[in-house]
Order: C-alpha cells, then structure tokens, then sequence
C-alpha cells in the first residue's frame, strides 16, 4: 500500500474507510481493532481504494483551472473567473471584488431562474412546497424540512442543467416522502428514470463544495 491513512477508533462493530473528496484516506474502527487487522482490512479493500483515488486524481486533473479558481462552472461550463472590482456574470466570465461576493452574484444572477424551474417541475408533478432558500451547505446540495420548505446549496448553479433538474426533483419528493427509503427512490424514478446515473455524475462535480466553503 503506498497512501497514507488515519485511524479513527471508537466503540463502532466493524471497520470501515472513508476517502473524502481531496482523496484523504480516513480508517474508522472499534478501539480493540490491531493495527494489523486494519492493515489486512485495508490490503482486502486495495483495489477499491485505488480505483477511488484515481477517479478523484482524474476529476481534480479535468478541472485544473477550477480548482486554482483561474475559472468558474456555470451550468456546467466553464467560464474565467476575475478578481477585479466590480460583481457582475458577463458572457464569457465571473467578475466579483472577491470570494465572499460569489454567493451573492450567482444568487442574484440566477435564483429567479431556479426557482421558476422548481414551481414549473412542482406543478407538473403536483408537488406542494412552502419557501425556497438558498445557502451553502458542507455536505449536500440541497435540504428540504418537514414544513416543506426547499433550501439549495447556492453551488448548484455551477453544475449542468441535468443535475440541477435531478437536485430539485430529489428535494421536492422529499415533501412527500422524508426519508430515503425504497418508496422515495421509487418517486424519484418516476420523475427521473435515470436517476442512478444521475447520481454518479454528480459526485464529479463534490469537490466544489469543498472547494467553496
């Protein structure tokens, strides 16, 4: 094995591995697990652990320029970022004064937008939601509470317009079904017959949040 790792231990049943989206390699065990069960465990899960941190070494080497910040996704395309001063989105670039302005740029360029497309998806589906907010979330790219009301993680607006569409589909039949149960994947499939692949494209997209937060 020639990657590093991190033992956390608790009071946990089994061992598992969990590589976050910068390809960190974190072991999760119970506090009586050796190093050498760990060791076995990892040398068992080998090919697993190589093919995800190659997928991961891939997609930050396609978005080089993105992750340096040299460039921003818009809809899935990528468009030059400028640090200068003045906010604004122009045709071929993102302008903003600084980082902490890019929430609100995107947020005032495109929420009207979104959330015209979330009334038009809910109305076709009979979806009944209560507010939409917008927010950065640290794990997730969107929320919806018991209320109905509907939050999205503002970096939503950088992913193609296929996976905006499956978010917001995903978060409105969570006001039906609040859970992630087979019932809920089975509305969802219903709305989004390929949802599953869906799914997997997004988690290309998962270091943006990272990078952004």
């Amino acid at each position: 094995m020639n990657y590093s790792y991190k033992i956390v231990k608790s009071d946990r049943k089994s061992i598992c591995i969990v590589i976050s989206r910068a390809g960190e390699i974190c072991v999760r065990a119970n506090y009586a697990t050796s190093e050498q069960q760990i060791k076995a465990f990892l040398l068992k899960k080998s090919a697993w652990i190589n093919k995800k941190l190659a997928l991961i070494k891939g997609c930050r080497a396609d978005f080089n320029d993105i992750i340096n910040k040299k460039s921003i996704l818009l809809g899935g395309e990528t468009k030059k970022l400028i640090f200068c001063d003045e906010n604004a989105v122009c045709a071929d670039c993102v302008r903003v004064i600084s980082e902490r302005n890019l929430k609100d740029v995107l947020i005032n360029s495109f929420g009207n937008e979104f959330i015209n497309l979330v009334k038009k998806i809910a109305n076709e589906n009979n979806f009944k939601f209560n507010k939409i907010a917008f927010k950065y979330y640290k794990s997730r790219w969107g929320g919806c509470d018991k209320l109905g009301n509907l939050t999205f993680n503002y970096l939503l607006f950088m992913l193609p317009k296929n996976l905006i569409r499956y978010v917001i589909i995903h978060e409105l039949c969570h006001t039906v079904i609040f859970n992630h149960s087979a019932d809920f994947w089975l509305l969802v499939s219903k709305i989004e017959p390929n949802y599953l692949s869906l799914r997997s494209e997004q988690k290309t997209y998962s270091f943006l949040i990272d990078l952004y937060n």
